[in-house]
């Protein structure tokens, strides 16, 4: 299972926004970002699509989830 946390680099440092799912070791991957991502036209967020994967499917619809894929 793979777990999105939002972070910021900055002079040689990782920051996240919310701590890990886990304290065990763990291998991690890290994707640098080189723009601000804007939130979707229809109002979905990362942090809603991260709900609904972790099992919190009201925050999400399935119309959400198409609208942006559909903006992909």
């Amino acid at each position: 299972m793979y777990t999105i946390i939002n972070g910021i680099y900055d002079n040689g440092k990782v920051t996240l926004e919310e701590l890990p799912p886990s304290e065990k070791r763990m291998k991690v991957l890290v994707t640098f970002v080189d723009e601000e991502i804007e939130p979707s036209p229809n109002g979905i967020t990362l942090a809603a699509l991260q709900a609904a994967e972790q099992g919190d499917y009201e925050e999400v619809t399935l119309d959400d989830l198409k609208g942006q894929w559909d903006d992909l």
